[in-house]
C-alpha cells in the first residue's frame, strides 16, 4: 500500500496504455508523507507543503501530476 491515509486509489482495471490509474480521493485526508510519489513507479506524483506546519506539525499537502 502506498498511502497510510487511503488518499490515493488504484483503479482495478488496467487503462489503453497498459497502467493501473491512481488517483485522490478524500484529499484532505493527506497528510504530506510523500510515500505516494516515492511508490510511483513512472515518477508521475511530487508532494510539496502549501503552508506552514499546523499545530500536529504536519504541513497542508499540495500535489500536482507532472505532464
Amino acid at each position: 500500500m502506498s498511502c497510510p491515509k487511503g488518499v490515493i486509489v488504484i483503479e482495478e482495471q488496467f487503462n489503453k496504455m497498459g497502467y493501473f490509474t491512481a488517483y485522490p480521493e478524500q484529499i484532505e485526508k493527506c497528510t504530506g508523507c510523500a510515500l505516494c510519489a516515492q511508490m510511483c513507479p513512472e515518477l508521475a506524483i511530487e508532494v510539496w507543503a502549501e503552508s506552514k506546519p499546523d499545530k500536529s506539525g504536519l504541513a497542508k499537502a499540495g500535489r500536482k501530476k507532472k505532464a
